[in-house]
């Protein structure tokens, strides 16, 4: 292995730590709170943005088990609780705020699975 490569595989989980590790400012965060519907808008499009980033560095690095965690821990349960809650469901009957749960579920996942992969990346880096 050549150390244009091992610098290369570096570089991109240092720059996918700097993604991961990119914070709002709390005021901006709190602004955002009071316009759920665009804050949901603005969380969705930043997610499809990076995770094929992610995915895509994910297997570069063959980190198979990090796709797989997160096809069992993002994906899986998405789906499932868009079924479960949004979908003609019984939870979505009425005023319950199914369709609120339904991406709420999602959020919180995928932030856990970040937060978890930027904590791990100091250990693939030493690898």
């Amino acid at each position: 292995m050549s150390f244009e490569s091992v610098l290369e595989d570096n570089n991109r989980l240092l720059t996918l730590r700097k993604w991961l590790s990119f914070e709002l400012p709390g005021s901006l965060l709190f602004a955002i709170s009071f316009f759920y519907n665009i804050a949901t808008t603005l969380f969705m499009i930043a997610v499809v943005v990076f995770t094929p980033y992610m995915l895509y560095v994910l297997a570069k690095e063959k980190r198979y088990g990090w796709i797989v965690f997160f096809m069992l821990f993002v994906a899986l349960p998405g789906i499932a609780s868009y079924y479960l809650f949004s979908w003609n469901g019984v939870l979505s009957t009425g005023s319950s705020g199914g369709g609120m749960l339904a991406g709420a579920i999602p959020m919180a996942l995928y932030l856990f699975y970040c937060y978890f992969l930027k904590l791990s990346i100091p250990g693939m880096l030493d690898n």
